[in-house]
């Protein structure tokens, strides 16, 4: 079954690119694309927007101080991303962003200083660095179009909310058609399929054929939306719990665990090699209601 848009999306400047309802399907992404294809493309380094110090000052969260050493790592991660060109459109999406959702953009660059650190490290998977910056900045883009009164909602999400919650990847996707054509496919992919997993239970899709970028951030999204605070969750995962999951994760099938490793090896204080990783045993059972979005309730 083809997803269907379940709000009305406008773009930056407000001009409505699809209306609620829409089934999206080939022709409907072929129309957004070929706008993309000829929108004339203004760019600007990310270093050079007044967002990259927000980014530099990521590497000081107190969650992340163990994952962000050594500190020359740090330095190749910013002077990789410093480079990297954003459309026009795509900085205005990132700065309203960071006025109106200031957790989520704070998640978006936590996000993209992980992948672009995976991508130098896990250099047999032939990632390219700057490709992830821009993978890590757009991915959850459809997160600004979804209701404030659903992505701020400060109880329990309903079965309806989640669903509509959950759009965030496609509407994202469809406005990268719109912005950058079919000429970023990684980037457009991973915002579309960052929900997926290898066992085809993921969103929007359920697909288990998913691309190289999108196995790379995947865990990366999870691990911290479950340690970060959400509205909408009672708490936040501690680090272990996080891990736990992840490593649940990994060992049914659902995420990569070659990354999970990765990621396991950066918490560590002693920075163990991922290959030669033995995580320790599980702590407290998760339950499947412990996810990213908390404990689901039905629809009044």
């Amino acid at each position: 079954m083809e997803p269907v848009v379940l709000v009305d999306l406008f773009d930056i400047s407000k001009h409505l690119i699809a209306k609620k309802d829409t089934v999206v399907d080939f022709k409907m992404v072929h129309r957004l694309m070929e706008h993309g294809r000829h929108l004339k493309k203004t760019t600007v380094p990310f270093g050079e927007t007044t967002l990259f110090k927000d980014f530099k000052n990521i590497f000081n969260e107190e969650k992340y101080f163990t994952i962000f050493t050594p500190y020359r790592i740090n330095d190749e991660i910013l002077g990789l991303a410093r480079g990297a060109e954003l459309t026009k459109e795509v900085f205005e999406e990132l700065y309203n962003i960071k006025e109106h959702l200031p957790y989520t953009f704070r998640h978006m660059l936590l996000v993209t200083a992980l992948i672009v650190k995976l991508s130098i490290d896990m250099k047999d998977r032939d990632y390219d660095p700057v490709s992830a910056v821009l993978i890590g900045l757009t991915h959850d883009l459809g997160k600004s179009r979804i209701p404030k009164d659903v992505l701020g909602k400060d109880t329990p999400l309903t079965k309806s909310e989640l669903a509509i919650l959950k759009t965030h990847t496609l509407l994202g996707y469809l406005l990268l058609c719109y912005y950058l054509g079919g000429s970023f496919n990684e980037v457009l992919d991973a915002a579309r399929d960052h929900h997926e997993v290898l066992d085809m239970t993921g969103y929007p899709r359920g697909v288990g054929k998913i691309g190289k970028y999108t196995r790379l951030i995947t865990p990366i999204d999870i691990f911290d939306a479950l340690i970060s605070e959400r509205p909408y969750r009672g708490s936040s995962f501690t680090i272990r719990q996080a891990l736990d999951f992840l490593i649940d994760q990994a060992n049914t099938g659902r995420l990569d665990k070659e990354v999970v490793y990765h990621l396991i090896s950066y918490v560590r204080k002693e920075h163990p090699r991922p290959g030669e990783l033995l995580p320790y045993e599980k702590g407290t059972k998760l339950s499947r209601s412990d996810t990213a979005y908390g404990k689901i309730i039905p629809d009044a």
